[in-house]
């Protein structure tokens, strides 16, 4: 079957049929579009698709579509387990935009996250509509007498069955509706339905309109006898036989009813009525003899009618006009259409055994699914494939003629009985390529060129022999042309063409060969093709690839050390890949030499050869940090410090400070590398007051550690000897009063040593406390005496005293004796003095006696003489102590141990004993 006979109903697909066996089980096993009938634009049908016993329900999807719209989609997710048959439907009103509309119907069924999807298709339904697009106006041409019943006023609806909501607005004040008979009527009977309060259910009653005695009124209801036909679409065919068919129309109710009148004025149609055969199936009863027109003013009685439904309009007159028995036609024909001719584009001329398309295309067909495509070429009938892209169907094919000559194509498109056709003439020829002949020729050789052309149909051929730049060299109608030239190595690829022209109908074909010319001669190796210096980079992919010119081709090979390296796949560059190469290329006729010579260019790098990771520098010497990088070009070094002040200038004295990290940058145009350096600034010692302090205070008992720090790079060593004493302070841990001094600390490393003088005093606590009562410790009453407390310690003791309480008593100034006047029997008693000092305390006691008698008085008076002398012997000591102190040291022998004295240095005095530096205090 070819394409053109398929129509364009052949590109539907099918769908999933379970006679087949390729539903899964559980897929709903049939799913059906019912059919739908012709309508007329405006009016609405119910589209049902029916989907039979699909498990489980809840799954269910069921989707209706018209063409890519869809209409509804409907699912079933409240609905029982197990499997069941649904109907979805939804009511339609048609436009007339929806005429050759597909209707659809899919189901699905989705087992999803746990399994797969399933989907089924109904096979489609095409929509057929019929009547006039309302937007094209009121204009309706004549379709021959028609039976009217008008209504006036207007129904409070609109009447659903004749009139499309479009056609309904502005409601007219009469209605008209066609009444089909076979014969002249009798009377008339109208199906009234009563609209429910919820508009859902209409209860139709019969309602009487007798016209056969208009001066008798009667209620006795006759059906009118209306032949149920269909709209003719297309190709319209005779109806046979009328059939009753009762015409539902909605009136208000209830109206009253006159007396009949043949003076009834008559309501006029304001708009053509569509048809009242929605039945496709049918088609319309042959025309009868016009019949008189009856005209008569109806109502309908109250009663016996059941009372209706209340509804907003009430009662009016209602008049029947009957006019001939011919069939009513108001549904227009579609008629077939071809309002343009094809349009066929196809080749002029075109080579037997080629192949070439040809489409014939038509704009306007209607219906486009009952155009017929027919091409024709030389009689012989083409396969054709049929699309359509909106008011346009085209039709292409093949065209792929064996033999030569003219011939003829013819495309023919068919809708109905319309026809178009369209014609073109088609030349066809055989034409081989002509053949150009060239034999290999040494340098300096002669060499024919030989253009010739084989036997063509049509036989008129002409020959061209052409050069690179198109110009002639030879032309004629001849079978051959020649040219004879010689060699040179130049001439070597030299172009040639050789044309044939042949003409076919009113222009020309021609065929080109082409060929080039080959001249034999020794290798050669140009500079441009085998540079002698190459320059690679480190890291990239490069083939020693050398070109040389001659013919036969010659073979190129590269060898360095005897070794042959390729010159053809890249390899990865090395610095072991610099060097010098020879390359020979030979062929035939000789060989040919060249030197290569290879440079490997680099990114930098600095390794610990050339810049050490870590420097030692000594302070005072000139140094200057420099670092030797390794890369091709030679890269340009430069050092920096990361943090503090910069780093070391060329060629001046190191300090301290250039101690730290430097960060080295190696920079040539391939990149740069970075190297981290740590310099070490090493310098002779130095001891300080912060870590060494010159004058030390120890305490007797506590931990003894003479410590001094020093600095220094390396870190020094530290020794510390008292000075004047050939013999080491005891090895003790703790401190004694031994341990007072003067020490001399050394600090050395390898670069030298420094030296510091420490001194240190040693504290200790009071001892050795002793009291002494003068004159005696025995007193006679009346008599004066002192009591004196002597102690050791350092800092200075201080005193405190207990002794029996009395008025006479008198202490010193420093609290060290008291002093009693005319001692009395309250001064007897035990004297005890405490010293003390930051590091402790020590108490010593005497008993005083106090004797009453007179030798005792008399030996206090003595007493009192003895102790004026004392302290005048006193005050001449403390002139000495405060005038001589000052000056230098004296040489007391029992200053060791007293609390007027503190040992300062202990040394060998040239013999002459120890020597004590006295400090007084003064009284």
């Amino acid at each position: 079957v070819r394409a053109a006979d398929k129509g364009v109903a052949a590109r539907r697909g099918p769908g999933c049929t379970p006679r087949l066996g390729v539903c899964p089980p559980g897929v709903p096993e049939r799913v059906v579009l019912e059919p739908v009938p012709a309508v007329a634009v405006g009016e609405s049908l119910n589209l049902t698709c029916r989907v039979a016993e699909a498990a489980p329900l809840a799954n269910l999807t069921v989707t209706l579509r018209r063409g890519g719209e869809t209409l509804r989609t409907q699912s079933f997710g409240g609905a029982a387990a197990g499997s069941a048959s649904v109907a979805v439907s939804h009511l339609l009103t048609v436009g007339p935009g929806d005429h050759g509309q597909d209707v659809t119907c899919h189901a699905e069924l989705s087992l999803r996250p746990h399994g797969p999807l399933f989907a089924r298709a109904a096979v489609p339904v095409k929509l057929a509509v019929y009547g006039e697009d309302p937007r094209r106006g009121s204009e309706h041409p004549d379709l021959g007498p028609t039976r009217i019943l008008a209504l006036s006023p207007s129904p409070s609806y609109p009447c659903s069955l004749f009139q499309s909501p479009s056609q309904a607005y502005p409601r007219p004040s009469s209605i008209p509706i066609p009444i089909c008979t076979a014969s002249h009527p009798t009377s008339i009977s109208i199906l009234v339905p009563i609209p429910s309060p919820s508009q859902s259910n209409l209860h139709p009653y019969s309602i009487p309109i007798p016209i056969h005695t208009p001066s008798h009124p009667t209620s006795i209801p006759i059906p009118v006898p209306i032949p149920s036909s269909s709209c003719p679409h297309l190709h319209p065919q005779p109806h046979s036989s009328p059939h009753p068919h009762p015409i539902p129309i909605p009136i208000p109710l209830p109206i009253p009813i006159p007396s009949p009148s043949l003076s009834t004025p008559q309501f006029p149609a304001p708009f053509p009525s569509p048809s009242p055969f929605p039945n496709p199936s049918q088609r319309a009863p042959p025309p009868h003899p016009t019949p008189p027109t009856f005209t008569t003013p109806v109502s309908v009685p109250r009663s016996p009618l059941p009372p209706p439904p209340p509804t907003p309009h009430r009662g009016g007159p209602l008049a029947l006009r009957v006019q001939s028995p011919e069939v009513p036609s108001r549904c227009p024909r579609v008629p077939a259409a071809l309002p343009e001719p094809p349009q066929l584009q196809a080749p002029v001329r075109l080579e037997a055994g080629t192949a070439a398309n040809a489409s014939c295309r038509v704009v306007g067909a209607f219906p486009a699914e009952d155009a017929h495509f027919s091409l024709l070429l030389d009689g012989r009938s083409l396969d054709v494939a049929v699309t359509e892209a909106g008011d346009t169907l085209t039709a292409s094919t093949l065209l792929s003629p064996r033999t030569a000559g003219l011939q003829e194509l013819n495309c023919t498109v068919a809708v109905g009985a319309a026809a178009r056709t369209a014609r073109a003439q088609l030349h066809v020829y055989r034409f081989p390529a002509p053949v150009l002949e060239l034999s290999p020729v040494p340098a300096g050789g002669e060499v024919t060129v030989r253009c010739r052309a084989a036997a063509a149909e049509p036989p008129a051929v002409r020959l061209q022999l052409r050069d690179a730049d198109g110009g002639v060299l030879a032309e004629g109608p001849q079978p051959q042309l020649e040219l004879r030239l010689v060699a040179q190595r130049e001439d070597d690829g030299r172009w040639f063409g050789c044309r044939a022209s042949l003409a076919v109908g009113d222009g020309t074909v021609t065929k080109d060969t082409e060929a080039r010319l080959a001249v034999l001669y020794m290798p050669e190796m140009e500079a441009s093709s085998c540079p002698s210096n190459r320059t690679w980079l480190q890291g990239t992919r490069e083939a020693l690839t050398c070109g040389a010119t001659g013919n036969p081709a010659p073979t190129v090979t590269c060898t360095r050390a005897g070794a042959t390296v390729s010159t053809q796949r890249p390899e990865l560059v090395t610095r072991s890949r610099a060097g010098t190469y020879v390359c020979n290329a030979t062929n035939s006729l000789g060989t040919r030499s060249r030197l290569v010579t290879v440079r490997v260019e680099y990114e930098p790098s600095l390794t610990e050869s050339g810049c050490p990771a870590h420097r030692t520098w000594v302070e005072g010497e000139r140094r200057e940090l420099a670092c030797r990088a390794e890369g091709d070009p030679a890269p340009s070094t430069r050092c920096t410090r990361d943090e503090g002040p910069p780093g070391t200038g060329g060629g001046r004295a190191v300090s301290r400070s250039d101690a730290g990290r430097y960060t080295c940058r190696a920079t040539n145009k391939h990149g740069s590398a970075l190297r981290s350096v740590y310099v070490s600034v090493e310098y002779e010692p130095s001891i300080g007051e912060a870590g060494c302090p010159a004058r030390r205070l120890w305490v007797e008992g506590t931990a003894a550690e003479l410590g001094c720090n020093a600095s220094g790079n390396p870190l020094p060593h530290v020794a510390c000897a008292k000075l004047g004493d050939p013999h080491a302070p005891p090895a003790s841990p703790n401190v004694t009063r031994a341990h007072a001094g003067t020490y001399q600390c050394r600090a050395t490393n390898a670069h030298g040593s420094a030296l510091r003088n420490i001194t240190i005093t040693v504290e200790y606590s009071p001892v050795a406390v002793s009291l002494r009562v003068v004159p005696s410790a025995n007193v006679s009453r009346g008599a004066s005496f002192s009591v004196e407390c002597r102690a050791e310690g350092l800092p200075a003791p201080t005193f405190g005293w207990a002794l029996p309480p009395a008025p006479n008593l008198r202490f010193g100034a420093d609290n060290r004796s008291v002093a009693v006047a005319r001692a009395a029997a309250a001064n007897r008693g035990v004297y005890t003095c405490t010293a003390s000092n930051r590091h402790g305390r020590r108490a010593g006691s005497v008993v005083v006696r106090v004797d009453e008698s007179r030798l005792a008085l008399l030996v206090s008076l003595g007493v009192l003489g003895a102790v004026t002398v004392l302290g005048l012997a006193a005050a001449g000591i403390y002139y000495l102590k405060t005038t001589a102190c000052k000056k230098g040291e004296y040489n007391v022998r029992d200053a060791e141990g007293t609390s007027e004295g503190a040992r300062l240095h202990r040394g060998d005095a040239g013999g002459r004993g120890e020597v004590f530096g006295i400090q007084l205090t003064p009284t």
